[in-house]
């Protein structure tokens, strides 16, 4: 008997052996992967910190080759989309999604993200599938006021901001947003009010820029060129404008048809021509308000390795495609 439990003593032992050196290599070899995984993270960081997206985006790409549902490295990846204007960072914030579905700041992330790109069934979806604990915030009902906005949805868009502006009462963003719907929906003295809260707003150092957006917008619609020449100058004179604000410069030259609006145009197109997020921002200006031949034209005056690059490449395709314009 003794040497029956021996003899099955030596075979337990023999098998468990290659079992637990397996198990080692597994987690070493885990173990690696995921120190490896987290510097490139911390590379690519730093590395979009110095605006180096070229190289941040190898980092990402090699630590999407250890685990591609790794959470933060798709989370930086859409980050790193979107600050060079690709498309792509609507589809990685969905993949961030489809990962953490039940992530409401996820959600909203992808909801404004989408919007920035037009793609508004995209938006509306990922707010649909926010639980009614998540639609119970000011940043809810901020980001859904501004989908119902791009979509004509005023009414829907002033309920939003209105709620939003009483869960967070000493928050100036949500009065902003509900001043600018009412700018475009009120008449009288519910208009002056409007006008009057962005004034009010333009002083906010934080705020300054969207109130004066809102203000040069109104002042077209009004036709009131004077005012409206002097808002945009203003705006893109401050440190924090947008390159959407030169765009929106634009549009006042072009609708009281001032002389400058052609040197201009050809200033910023020069100046988007060294930026991806820049060539498609402007590339959809063009072709909404000078008209597609146009906007293709200047994508073709590109130089030949910005051509063949997103987003110019993507822009391009569809341009000719619209006006059946193919090789």
């Amino acid at each position: 008997m003794p040497t029956t439990r021996r003899f099955l003593y030596r075979i337990l032992r023999l098998a468990l052996v290659p079992g637990l050196l397996l198990l080692l290599g597994y987690a070493g070899y885990y173990g690696y992967v995921s120190t490896r995984q987290a510097r490139l993270l911390s590379q690519a960081r730093g590395y979009l910190a110095k605006s180096n997206t070229s190289t941040a985006l190898l980092c990402l790409r090699r630590a999407l080759s250890y685990n591609p549902r790794h959470l933060e490295t798709c989370r930086l990846m859409a980050e790193v989309s979107e600050k060079i204007g690709s498309p792509a960072a609507v589809l990685w914030r969905s993949r961030v999604v489809e990962l953490s579905p039940k992530s409401a700041p996820d959600r909203l992330l992808l909801a404004q993200t989408a919007m920035g790109f037009r793609d508004y069934l995209t938006a509306t979806n990922a707010l649909d599938g926010i639980d009614q604990a998540g639609r119970k915030t000011a940043a809810y009902h901020n980001v859904a006021g501004s989908v119902s906005l791009a979509c004509n949805q005023a009414a829907q868009a002033e309920t939003h901001f209105l709620e939003a502006s009483q869960l967070e009462p000493t928050n100036p963003l949500p009065r902003l947003n509900l001043a600018s719907v009412r700018l475009q929906t009120s008449k009288g003295p519910a208009l002056d009010q409007a006008r009057t809260t962005l004034q009010l707003l333009s002083t906010n150092p934080v705020l300054r820029c969207q109130a004066l957006r809102e203000l040069v917008a109104d002042a077209v619609r009004t036709q009131q060129t004077n005012t409206a020449l002097a808002l945009s100058s203003d705006l893109v004179r401050q440190s924090n404008s947008a390159f959407s604000d030169q765009l929106l410069r634009l549009d006042v030259f072009r609708v009281t048809q001032n002389a400058e609006f052609q040197p201009a145009l050809a200033g910023i197109q020069r100046e988007a021509a060294k930026e991806s997020r820049k060539i498609y921002e402007l590339a959809l200006w063009q072709a909404s308000r000078t008209g597609l031949k146009e906007a293709l034209a200047w994508l073709k005056s590109l130089p030949p390795e910005t051509q063949t690059n997103q987003p110019a490449a993507l822009l391009v395709a569809q341009f000719q495609t619209a006006l059946r314009d193919w090789p």
